[in-house]
């Protein structure tokens, strides 16, 4: 019975599929701007994915549309996105 209860509390505490692969996608997109320095268009390239469909990941995982100034840690942090 305890053996039971404390599976169902594992399961209950364990991330959902989705929220996994929202988490690996994220941490994928900070670590890949980081290589290309804060550049998305190299981030992109480094990446194997078009430039724009880049955008869209970061604008979707870091939530950022904004360039923050240069070397400020919330870039460094979310990863945000250059202006068009």
């Amino acid at each position: 019975m305890v053996e039971q209860h404390e599976r169902e509390t594992a399961v209950a505490a364990y991330p959902s599929l989705h929220a996994a692969l929202a988490h690996a996608t994220k941490q994928y997109l900070l670590e890949v701007m980081q290589l290309a320095q804060g550049s998305p268009r190299r981030a992109a390239r480094i990446a194997g994915i078009s430039r724009g469909h880049f955008h869209k990941l970061l604008a979707k995982h870091a939530g950022s549309r904004r360039k923050p100034a240069a070397g400020n840690a919330e870039w460094q942090a979310l990863g945000a996105k250059h202006g068009p």
